[in-house]
């Protein structure tokens, strides 16, 4: 399998699959995390990779789930409902195109505050995923997004088989809005980390500058990687082509995992 990802859409798949022509990448499918998207008739989108053949389908690695305003753990009936029928439609795009991964953001409002709010968040992922493993071959991946440390995603990942449900772990959105350190968090769930986001950013907003472009420490982050992980599979969630090979520039000459 190929030890890192880029993101391609139905419209830049061409030029994608060009960058990707001797640089040993695969491809994160993002096309049905996007709203207009998935707000559609998207037939033509899932044919549109079906339609590949199947030299091509072996990059297809995974893709990322619908993320704008899911929320499993909402206490509202429909709005449960909602969240639901998106993850479900993309659980089954996954199966359909026969992905080993598919990437959900955990959704977790630090902001509530209340401990109720806590463990009804944790035990609503416990059933909820439960029951997706035993639907669906593909394994489930919960993003970190908003969540300060790794322990509401930790009690969710002791109750969940690892071959069915993991971490997929956001350099940019651990930078902005995590207090535990890059060691907390993979000294807590390393092992449940196969899979990484990578993005660089200045502490501030979500901007998924080139990695050495803001203020992530990428000599911790190659440390703690390789300590407490096995090799996982990277995504360069950078925004562009231009950005890519600047993070790849920028990992290659530094010595960064999964260049080191």
């Amino acid at each position: 399998m190929v030890r890192a990802l880029i993101q391609p859409t139905a419209e830049t798949y061409n030029e994608y699959l060009h960058f990707a022509n001797g640089r040993d990448l695969g491809f994160e499918i993002i096309d049905f995390a996007l709203t207009d998207v998935i707000n559609s008739e998207y037939k033509d989108v899932i044919e549109h990779y079906e339609s590949k053949p199947d030299g091509e389908k072996r990059l297809f690695i995974s893709q990322h789930g619908a993320f704008l305003d899911i929320y499993i753990n909402s206490r509202d009936r429909l709005i449960r409902e909602v969240s639901e029928k998106r993850i479900f439609d993309n659980l089954q795009i996954s199966e359909r195109l026969k992905l080993p991964f598919t990437v959900f953001h955990s959704g977790f409002i630090p902001l509530i505050g209340q401990r109720s709010y806590y463990e009804n968040w944790v035990n609503r992922h416990i059933e909820f995923w439960s029951g997706v493993n035993k639907q669906f071959k593909t394994c489930i991946l919960l993003e970190n997004l908003w969540d300060p440390s790794p322990n509401n995603l930790l009690e969710v990942m002791e109750q969940l088989n690892p071959n069915s449900a993991n971490i997929c772990f956001d350099t940019g959105h651990h930078n902005i809005f995590s207090k535990a350190t890059l060691r907390e968090w993979f000294k807590a769930l390393g092992k449940r980390i196969p899979y990484i986001h990578m993005n660089d950013n200045l502490g501030d907003v979500d901007s998924e500058l080139p990695a050495g472009n803001g203020s992530v420490n990428w000599l911790e982050f190659n440390d703690v990687v390789n300590e407490f992980c096995d090799k996982p599979i990277i995504v360069f969630e950078v925004g562009n082509l231009e950005r890519i090979a600047q993070t790849i520039y920028y990992l290659e000459k530094n010595r960064i995992y999964p260049y080191n």
